[in-house]
């Protein structure tokens, strides 16, 4: 049910029984297109920051800190959190350890990288589901103004392809091009059709420890202040951020975000339950209240979050998007919580919803967890976004396979 009282359901039930009302699970629909809530209220997260560790008692925060899991009610004094919970079991009847990422470099990993994880006492649980208070929200249209960044090398290795690849991309009038502004920021001046990139400097201060490609804070704070300047983005009320290697389709994101409602404090849209990071670079999308809240702030979160030390982390240093997120949540904005799980969408029905990348393990079946080689079924994909294609042909197919019934 969408809402229940107690004094209606005395009233209405055959065996006039006393209801409680008090919720179990979180609402969702197997295509995540009709979650919210009709009021006009919204259930956002509080920074994570603020929220309890797994294992922890979470009756005073009622917000967990890794994304997916909630906090269900043991009893009167004690909750935790976990993916799902059923009364009248133990731990809610979940003990599986969450999937970390491993730290890099696996020699020397940064010693914030492992989480904390503990089983709460033995007993059964009541499974109430405790809560922060929804939020009312607004709604303030759905135009969109895009950007992306395309290098044609990173720490020595070539990676012009992301420019192939917008440009395929024009020529259909897809990717940023579809929004209602766009702009293609680069460490090159290239000729587009129209327009050209915007060449920004890219300084290379230090290398993944893995792949020996260049930190990429350095050059998204570049672009980051060229956008605050440009002012262009404050006529829209949507920000968003493409990878290139991201089949990126603007009007189905438009359509999810016709019905999207704004907080006063803005939002941006998780998109991976169910992990450490939950904000994933290669589709950003963000209120345009939210985006000003950053870049208001921009300095500011170089100090509180120093991107050298990015605590939490599986690498040593902060990559753009945890960075962004961690830097909206500091200075205020909600998050919007993702509801998909892929693994919930009967077989035989499209995947819908706003992205799927290879980085979220929610966006996987759990039997191709482990594979190195997954990538979204575009077939089956009616997503405003699939990720990653990292050559011109496999992105066209996978463009023309999600497009193909439309």
């Amino acid at each position: 049910m969408k809402t229940c009282s107690k004094g209606t359901m005395l009233g209405i039930d055959s065996k006039q029984e006393y209801w409680n009302c008090d919720p179990i699970g979180i609402r969702n629909t197997a295509d995540y297109r009709n979650d919210q809530d009709a009021s006009g209220f919204i259930q956002v997260e509080p920074w994570v920051k603020n929220c309890s560790h797994l294992g922890d008692n979470c009756m005073s925060t009622k917000c967990c800190s890794y994304s997916g899991y909630e906090c269900y009610q043991k009893n009167e004094s004690w909750a935790g959190c976990v993916q799902k919970c059923f009364p009248g079991k133990w731990n809610g009847g979940m003990n599986e350890k969450p999937m970390v990422q491993k730290g890099k470099p696996l020699s020397n990993p940064p010693s914030h990288w492992n989480m904390t994880f503990s089983m709460a006492a033995p007993g059964a649980w009541t499974c109430k589901r405790l809560s922060t208070p929804m939020k009312f929200g607004k709604l303030v249209g759905n135009s969109l103004f895009c950007f992306t960044l395309a290098l044609s090398s990173n720490g020595g290795k070539k990676v012009s392809y992301e420019l192939d690849i917008l440009k395929e991309a024009q020529e259909r009038k897809t990717h940023v091009f579809a929004c209602n502004h766009w702009t293609v920021y680069s460490d090159e001046e290239v000729a587009l059709n129209p327009g050209k990139t915007m060449k920004v400097l890219y300084p290379h201060v230090l290398r993944r420890p893995n792949t020996k490609i260049w930190v990429n804070m350095p050059i998204f704070l570049t672009v980051w202040k060229e956008i605050r300047q440009q002012t262009t983005w404050k006529s829209f009320p949507w920000i968003v951020k493409s990878d290139p290697a991201a089949v990126f389709i603007p009007n189905r994101l438009r359509d999810l975000l016709s019905r999207q409602r704004v907080t006063q404090n803005g939002i941006f849209l998780e998109n991976c339950k169910g992990s450490r990071m939950s904000f994933h670079g290669s589709l950003e999308v963000m209120s345009s209240t939210a985006f000003g809240t950053f870049l208001d702030h921009l300095e500011d979160c170089q100090r509180v979050l120093p991107w050298q030390n990015a605590v939490s982390a599986h690498f040593r240093y902060y990559g753009e998007d945890k960075f962004l997120a961690w830097c909206m949540q500091a200075y205020g904005v909600d998050k919007l919580p993702s509801l998909q799980m892929v693994e919930t969408v009967p077989k035989d029905q499209p995947i819908q919803g706003l992205h799927l990348t290879p980085s979220c393990p929610s966006h996987r079946s759990p039997f191709e967890l482990h594979s190195n080689t997954w990538h979204p079924n575009c077939t089956r994909a009616k997503t405003a976004s699939m990720h990653a294609f990292r050559t011109v042909e496999k992105w066209l197919e996978c463009y023309q396979n999600t497009t193909a019934q439309n």
